[in-house]
């Protein structure tokens, strides 16, 4: 039987158990996160969940133009209806 050997990047204090890459959401942003566990919704960002959405996805906002976040299935758009950005799934 193989022994189970930790994730020497993980800072788990419990051997053995670690959470692959792709699972963390270490530094995501929590609406992203949010929305994505739900078939569809809009969600209207602040300032800072803007600023780490474009870091996160290099996706710059445009009034004019709707930019995808990767393969999440959402969308960052600037609605013109309630003069602010949403994020749409």
């Amino acid at each position: 039987m193989k022994d189970v050997v930790p994730d020497p990047s993980s800072h788990s204090q419990t051997p053995g158990k670690t959470v692959p890459e792709y699972m963390r959401t270490k530094n995501k942003n929590q609406k992203v996160e949010q929305l994505k566990r739900q078939q569809s919704g809009k969600i209207v960002p602040n300032k800072s969940d803007i600023a780490q959405i474009e870091g996160e996805f290099q996706a710059q906002l445009d009034i004019n133009k709707p930019k995808k976040l990767g393969n999440t299935g959402i969308t960052l758009r600037y609605d013109a209806s309630i003069n602010a950005p949403i994020l749409e799934k």
